[in-house]
């Protein structure tokens, strides 16, 4: 008996051996399984943070032209009501002026239109007056420039005039000088408030 005793106790021992050290690999693939879920963890949060933080600075430029975008913006609507009130301002003193100040203004966009018309075969046909200017015109233009184009009169504008060509229109009425000056002022300020920031 004390054979198998023996032989009982060598293989508990055995068995118990192979136990223990299936244990210990066991533990020591525990370990290193946690200790490589641990740097996968680290890993996967430090690019977290870090996308985080490239997504909270574009937020903030993002944030930063929105309000430069603004701030441009305010300062396009203040410029533009100056823009207009002194349009408006324009158009009151045009409309204000008296019969000899106006055919001053009229003669010198005359002269420099007809100068460039002597060449050009499509001469003006015709003359679009605004009726406040009716008393004298007629007279005026017959003294100064005869012959040079049918008059008409009109209510849609209350000075300056058009010439009709066979072909094309120059407008030299107040309206369409201070909306001509308008389009370019406001192509003036579009440029300005789109133009890219100065760093």
């Amino acid at each position: 008996m004390e054979g198998t005793d023996r032989l009982k106790k060598h293989i508990e021992e055995a068995t118990k051996r192979q136990v223990e050290s299936i244990l210990s690999d066991a533990e020591q693939e525990a370990y290193s399984i946690l200790a490589q879920a641990q740097g996968e963890a680290m890993t996967i949060r430090q690019e977290n943070q870090a996308r985080q933080k490239r997504e909270a600075e574009v937020r903030e430029r993002q944030a930063q032209a929105m309000a430069s975008l603004d701030k441009r913006k305010q300062t396009l609507s203040q410029k533009q009501a100056l823009m207009e009130a002194s349009l408006a301002k324009v158009m009151d003193s045009l409309d204000a002026m008296n019969p000899t100040e106006r055919q001053e203004l009229y003669k010198k966009w005359l002269d420099r239109t007809l100068s460039q018309d002597r060449n050009n075969p499509d001469s003006a046909q015709s003359i679009l007056v605004g009726k406040k200017d009716e008393p004298w015109f007629s007279q005026w233009m017959e003294e100064t420039y005869p012959n040079v184009a049918k008059i008409h009169y009109t209510d849609a504008f209350s000075g300056g005039f058009i010439l009709e060509y066979k072909r094309s229109v120059r407008d030299y009425s107040f309206p369409g000088l201070l909306e001509q000056n308008k389009l370019r002022y406001q192509e003036m300020m579009a440029a300005i408030l789109f133009a890219p920031e100065e760093d």
